[in-house]
């Protein structure tokens, strides 16, 4: 080694084989300064960007080496000089996930060290953004600079964390991204954003301007996102919104496809999946019961078949509120009906032992529906448990008649 290293010959099959194994840090900081001498060879850096910057990131994840904080500041002076002799990866703007092509570049790669370095320095001196950290990232996350194309989605995936650190930073150099004049910026932050766990609430106050200004280029800074997109943006209508229905959930509706609206309906399911009984009643008396009556009256958009499929994965999630959403769910235009597990998910949940009349109309809804030979293979089991003795003749009698009209046989 010692013999490449006074000939300069740097191109060695042999530096590629070292480099790869470097990036599992030994135990100790004996064994790590032969490590850390290679890596500070400026002329490694220029020949093995990809390697030596997966070395950095390698030091300092998962809250770093144990002997992190002894050899933070030599990898720090690593990282500033390799960014500043970096060579910008080549850009592929026919890419539909920057953030994930992002971390396999060398500029995504060292986005990544100093956010995993910043953590480690928070934990062990003081939470601030102070230098170089703070600068690193600045130049790291600059829209003027080619090179950060591929360092802002990772920036972005931790935004949550940055403002954490430091608001005012995150103000400055983080959230004007996302309403960035070159849509290809905002595409590279909204993406890194949107692989996070999602939008926290003082992300959000920061953010809220952003997302309602992106919603008509959803399909050119989105591309392959669009649906996680919709998903943050439900979320934020759900847990950061008194009153979404008014304008938050309109913008959207008003400026997408009927099959995004469907992907719409489906993300709320899924999140009002989450909620504890007595929130879920909170939000539907506050304004997810005035939302889906101002659906069935085609405000502020007509409601499809499409989306009614969708919302009537709703009602087993409402609990208490199954029988009023029943009520709603009735006046939907009719779906075409593959599958119908709700069948099965009412009857696990034992509805029909306390709403059998909702569950009831329901079936006789459904029962109306376009369906496939297999749509209400669920039906059967779920009858059995519905206590007959406790409906109303006239609901009985309805049920009876759509059972018989469907080819079933009618319940006692």
């Amino acid at each position: 080694m010692d013999f490449l290293i006074a000939s300069g010959e740097w191109t060695s099959d042999f530096w590629g084989s070292l480099l790869r194994g470097l990036s599992e840090w030994p135990e100790t900081l004996e064994a790590a300064d032969p490590y850390l001498r290679l890596i500070e060879l400026e002329e490694l850096s220029k020949a093995y960007p990809e390697l030596i910057s997966d070395i950095l990131y390698h030091a300092v994840q998962n809250k770093g080496v144990p002997y992190v904080c002894e050899i933070i500041d030599r990898t720090n002076i690593v990282a500033i000089n390799l960014w500043g002799q970096l060579n910008p990866s080549e850009f592929d703007r026919s890419q539909k996930d920057w953030l994930n092509k992002a971390l396999n570049t060398p500029e995504g790669r060292l986005a990544e060290y100093w956010i995993h370095a910043l953590d480690v320095y928070s934990r062990n001196t003081t939470r601030e953004m102070t230098d170089p950290y703070g600068a690193e990232l600045a130049k790291l996350c600059s829209n003027t600079d080619v090179k950060s194309r591929y360092s802002i989605p990772p920036i972005t995936q931790q935004i949550a964390f940055l403002t954490t650190i430091d608001e005012s930073w995150s103000k400055q150099h983080l959230y004007p991204l996302f309403n960035d004049e070159h849509a290809e910026i905002a595409a590279l932050a909204w993406h890194g954003f949107l692989g996070s766990r999602g939008p926290s609430d003082f992300v959000f106050s920061h953010l809220q301007c952003a997302f309602a200004s992106i919603i008509p280029h959803l399909d050119s800074v989105m591309l392959s996102k669009k649906d996680r997109f919709i998903e943050f943006y439900a979320a934020t209508a759900l847990w950061y919104l008194a009153d979404p229905s008014a304008d938050w959930i309109p913008n959207l509706l008003t400026a997408i496809s009927t099959a995004d609206r469907s992907v719409f309906a489906e993300k709320l399911s899924k999140l009002l999946k989450d909620l504890r009984q007595e929130d879920l009643t909170e939000v539907w008396q506050r304004w997810l019961q005035r939302y889906w009556q101002s659906r069935i009256d085609d405000s502020p958009v007509a409601l499809e078949p499409e989306e009614s499929s969708k919302m009537l994965n709703w009602l087993p999630i409402l609990g208490d509120q199954f029988s009023a959403g029943v009520e709603l769910a009735i006046q939907m235009p009719k779906p075409h009906l593959r599958n119908c597990y709700i069948l099965r998910v009412i009857r696990e949940k034992d509805i029909p032992a306390h709403q059998p009349s909702g569950v009831a109309q329901l079936v006789i809804y459904l029962l109306g529906c376009q369906h496939e030979s297999w749509t209400f293979h669920d039906l059967g089991p779920l009858l059995e448990v519905i206590p007959v003795q406790e409906l109303e003749s006239a609901v009985k009698y309805e049920l009876n008649e759509a059972l018989i009209e469907s080819g079933f046989d009618p319940i006692l």
